[in-house]
């Protein structure tokens, strides 16, 4: 099997974790340090991923998907927050008005986690309540690509 075939499988199905750990081994047979990052990913320790350096298209192809989910906000938070989710997500004002009228809006979903972390960084700073990131359950078919191109992620928890 080659790189590209745990890709393609990742891909096909990005919540696939047995894949995602046997592509770990597989990186770890060819010492490749990318294969520690993946098993910190799989083991949910956060402290563990923080102040890696990996190629960010590759984490979108390999790593877990991840929901940037708004429980609740100050009203008085409500223009920043929805500057700061059209800024991050690129997408228009009408846009964010349906995506804050879910009672509880996904406002990254399915992105890689250090996009996620940057992300619920810049959401805390505007509304000072914690805000967690959830493990994604959206099909990788469903998401626009254009996340990978945001550069702005704080704590995650595991659903």
């Amino acid at each position: 099997m080659n790189e590209q075939a745990f890709l393609d499988a990742l891909n096909a199905d990005p919540l696939d974790d047995v894949t995602r750990a046997v592509y770990a081994d597989w990186l770890e047979e060819r010492d490749d340090p990318r294969a520690d990052y993946l098993r910190a990913e799989l083991s949910g320790d956060e402290s563990a991923l923080r102040g890696w350096d990996v190629d960010e298209d590759w984490a979108f192809q390999a790593g877990r998907r991840w929901d940037v989910v708004v429980y609740s906000f100050p009203p008085t938070r409500k223009i920043a927050l929805f500057k700061s989710v059209r800024d991050q997500r690129k997408i228009g004002i009408t846009a964010i008005q349906a995506l804050f009228n879910q009672p509880q809006p996904v406002v990254m979903p399915g992105v890689p986690l250090t996009l996620a972390l940057d992300a619920v960084n810049n959401l805390r700073a505007i509304q000072e309540l914690p805000l967690p990131v959830t493990r994604s359950t959206t099909p990788t078919s469903a998401l626009s690509r254009h996340f990978r191109a945001c550069t702005n992620c704080t704590s995650v928890t595991r659903s």
